[in-house]
């Protein structure tokens, strides 16, 4: 599958919804300007998370795979897209929308200051498994390191000797969510 195609996969009629153009769906919200889709992984009863490289914007923060739709495919098939880029990861299955938040990005550009409202939808996603490791692939421009972590162990915020310091505390609660199902 080359970078221009959109993915696919099964997915699960609970995210029936998201199944709208990113364009569309910020077209119909004028106060909204940017969209996120992110793949929450769960393998062996532990999340995949990934570690923001240090040189990135919001460096060294801890978050699932995911980034900015683009206009022309849908939400899902953003997060889809983004575990593929991010993690090496093909989807199998979009099982269920397990967090939607916004998050409002101030700017400050030339002395004109701006207030983005970006939509943020969580899904839990199902992987293609050819046995029971799964081979990561992290793209080194967006992350440095990656980690599974049990349920208790996103809750404490440490996995071993690892603080997570997380991209979003939304994200934390979503991941804590998609780990109950």
């Amino acid at each position: 599958m080359d970078d221009q195609s959109i993915p696919s996969c099964k997915s699960s009629s609970l995210v029936n919804d998201l199944q709208v153009l990113a364009g569309s769906y910020i077209s119909e919200r004028t106060h909204v300007f940017g969209v996120v889709g992110a793949a929450i992984i769960i393998h062996n009863n532990r999340v995949l998370l990934l570690q923001r490289a240090c040189d990135d914007e919001h460096p060294n923060l801890w978050e699932v795979p995911g980034g900015e739709a683009h206009k022309d495919e849908t939400i899902v098939q953003c997060a889809i897209r983004e575990l593929r880029e991010e993690a090496g990861l093909h989807a199998s299955e979009v099982v269920d929308m397990v967090g939607e938040f916004e998050w409002n990005e101030d700017r400050v550009e030339q002395a004109q200051h701006e207030q983005r409202i970006w939509k943020i939808f969580m899904f839990l996603v199902n992987v293609e498994e050819s046995s029971s490791e799964l081979n990561i692939r992290l793209d080194p421009r967006e992350h440095q390191a990656y980690l599974w972590a049990t349920e208790s162990e996103v809750r404490e915020g440490i996995c071993g000797n690892i603080k997570l310091e997380w991209m979003s505390t939304n994200q934390q609660r979503a991941i804590l969510a998609a780990m109950k199902k």
